[in-house]
């Protein structure tokens, strides 16, 4: 038979110990876990935060503060009839371009490209008459292919150059 050295039982009694120590430990640490108060939470904080931005939106958007929401720019009468007079003026001469170039006026004055059509309508009468209408503000402007566009034009250049110096 062999026979057990007494190290061996020693170090079984000793790594039992260890273990025994270690439960006990941890069920410890659990039942401190289980003492300690869980922290609640607050629901009323994130009603009264949305209440606050609620709030908030509602005044913004009622009462449009001028830091926020700047005033719009009115222009002046004379200044948006000489605008419009300008677009016009540019519109006639890109049209009458295209019209020496191809003998006709195009179907829409998209066709020309490049040109701001926001406030103009463009009616082709025939290949070689049109009729350009520009509205801004309360400017309201007819040309004819027919008209001279020197005196259409007028004073509108000393206009515009007056409005870079308000």
């Amino acid at each position: 038979m062999t026979a057990t050295k007494p190290n061996d039982s020693q170090d079984s009694r000793h790594a039992l110990a260890n273990a025994y120590q270690d439960v006990l430990k941890a069920d410890h640490e659990r039942r401190e876990a289980a003492r300690r108060p869980v922290a609640r939470r607050k629901p009323w904080l994130g009603i009264v935060s949305l209440m606050l931005l609620a709030g908030t939106v509602g005044w913004l958007g009622t009462d449009r503060p001028a830091w926020l929401f700047p005033p719009a720019v009115v222009e002046d009468p004379a200044r948006e009839d000489a605008g419009l007079r300008l677009t016009m003026y540019s519109a006639a001469t890109r049209l009458n371009s295209y019209r020496n170039a191809t003998k006709r006026y195009p179907a829409r004055l998209e066709d020309l490209g490049g040109l701001s059509t926001r406030d103009l309508r463009y009616e082709r009468l025939s290949d070689t008459v049109f009729v350009l209408q520009g509205r801004r503000g309360g400017a309201l402007l007819t040309l004819h292919s027919r008209d001279p566009l020197e005196p259409f034009l007028g004073m509108t250049l000393a206009r515009t150059l007056q409005r870079g110096g308000r």
